[in-house]
Parts: structure tokens; sequence; C-alpha cells
């Protein structure tokens, strides 16, 4: 028999075949209630249902709040859906971190409040679990603006491939709303907190706990906003680019990573300057002031 953890019931542990895993949905919201209920919605469509979805409010608008309040009541979810207010804005990392202490699960997924999952997310992730083992699971996050019926329910054949710590050194393969981590990985990555690259500093983190990590080759999400180097929160390249190095400093301060872990992110870093500036340029051109409007 696993054993279990009395004050995390989901996270039993098992020495024979993998059991499906129990997902809790973390959702951190701030004053964008709107597209959190949307985001909510796409959570409620999984062809796998989830254990449980997490709405943390981060000190959102009283107007934000009242809506987000609505849909929970209004809200027939097959799953329990509780909503959790912070007294002060601490910033997304810190919100998920809130909320992944709440979890009852045996993982975790993370769902930013304006992103969007495809209705078979859950389905393949749950398979990479039991499958491959994977104590981490990332996949595509494609930016779009909009996003089509076909876009949430069709996929093609799907490979996976395994992460490795140094990958994560040399970039961030995936994005905040394609995590799902096991536990007891969920309630640590994110306690550093930070409002700028904080999500690189906790996949950084996560790599250096999980035994195992997979990356699912298909969009099984989507960021419906501008991409990095657009508008909106990563308008500036350069500074998700220093928030990302003030993180990792923070980690070598913490003993987290080594003097080598440090010295290769820093290789890294200083060839994505040029690329990133690159790209941020022919994003502004390609879309133009309206379409960030309309996100």
């Amino acid at each position: 028999m696993g054993k279990a953890d009395p004050d995390h019931p989901g996270a039993a542990q098992s020495e024979g075949p993998m059991l499906r895993p129990k997902i809790s949905v973390v959702v951190s919201v701030y004053n964008n209630a709107r597209t959190a209920a949307r985001a909510v919605i796409s959570v409620l469509r999984q062809s796998i249902p989830v254990h449980e979805i997490i709405l943390v409010d981060d000190a959102s608008r009283d107007t934000d709040f009242a809506q987000l309040t609505r849909l929970v009541h209004r809200c027939r979810s097959p799953a329990p859906l509780r909503l959790e207010r912070l007294s002060d804005n601490v910033g997304a990392g810190l919100a998920r971190h809130h909320g992944a202490n709440l979890a009852r699960g045996s993982h975790v997924a993370f769902l930013d409040a304006d992103d969007l999952w495809h209705r078979r997310k859950i389905e393949e992730v749950t398979r990479a679990i039991t499958g491959d083992g994977a104590a981490l699971v990332g996949h595509r996050q494609p930016w779009k603006f909009e996003v089509s019926h076909d876009d949430l329910t069709r996929l093609s054949d799907i490979r996976s491939r395994p992460l490795g710590r140094l990958t994560f050194l040399m970039l961030n393969p995936i994005l905040t709303s394609s995590i799902v981590v096991e536990a007891r990985i969920a309630r640590e990555m994110f306690r550093f907190g930070g409002r700028k690259a904080e999500d690189y500093m906790a996949l950084v983190l996560a790599s250096r706990m999980a035994e195992r990590m997979v990356f699912l080759d298909a969009p099984l999400a989507w960021a419906l906003k501008p991409p990095f180097g657009h508008s909106g929160e990563g308008a500036s390249i350069l500074a998700n680019y220093h928030g990302s190095a003030i993180h990792m400093r923070r980690l070598y301060r913490a003993r987290l990573i080594g003097v080598a872990d440090l010295a290769i992110f820093f290789a890294f870093l200083a060839a994505r300057v040029p690329i990133g500036l690159a790209r941020q340029f022919v994003y502004r051109v390609r879309y133009g002031s309206s379409a960030a409007k309309e996100c």
C-alpha cells in the first residue's frame, strides 16, 4: 500500500500500476473576470473531468470579484468550484502558490484567466502521467487572438519527448497554462512569487524536483493574448529577460541551482537577446496596435 499525506489526501503514492491522477486546476485572476469565465468553461468541457477548480482572485476590483462570485454560484460543475480572494495584490506567482496549497488532488494544472484549454488536454496529460510516469507535463501553447471550434476540438497524432533540466536553463520550453505537475512540486514551485518571468523561475525550480518530465507536441492550450514583445504584460522583451535574470540569481543565492547552472543560463540569455528583440519588432509590425486593443 502507498503512503498518503494526511494534509493532502489526493497525494497518495501507489506502488502498483499508477491510477488515473486527480488533477486540481488553479486559475489566478486579476481584474479579468470575463475571460476567467471563458477559461473555466474550457475546463468544464474537458473529455475527462478534473478533480476540482480553484479560482484565486488576486485582490481584483469589487466589480470583478462580484462577477466571479456569480460565476461560482451559477456554474453547474461536476467538480467542486471554489473561489478564494486575497486581501492584497501579490502577483500571479504567489496567487498560484496560494491556490496550489489549497489543492486536494494528486496533481495541479495551472491556467491563466485569459487562456483556453483544448478539450482533450486533461485526457492527453493523464496519458503522459500514467503511461510515461511523468511528474511534470507540458505542451505547446500557441499565441492566437481568436480560436475556432476546430482549434479546441481537433488534434493530430501527438508525439511526446522527454524534457531535461538543461532545457530549462537554455529557454522556457512551456508556458504557464500548459503546466501540470505533481502536487508536491506545485506547492513549492511558485513560492518565490515575482511579477516578471515568475513562471520561468517556477519551472526551473520544478525541474529540480521532477524525476521525469515530458513535453507533448500538440496545442493543448491557447494563449488568447498578445505574444511576448507585442503588448500587455509581456510588451518588453528586455524587461522579461531582466526579470528572469533576477530570479535565477535568487535561486542561486538560495542554493537551489549551482554556479554552472547560472553560467549556462546567462550564456544562452546573451544569445537570446538579439533574437528576442528581432521577434519583438516583427510582432509589432505584423499585428499593429489594433490587435492589442482587441485583447
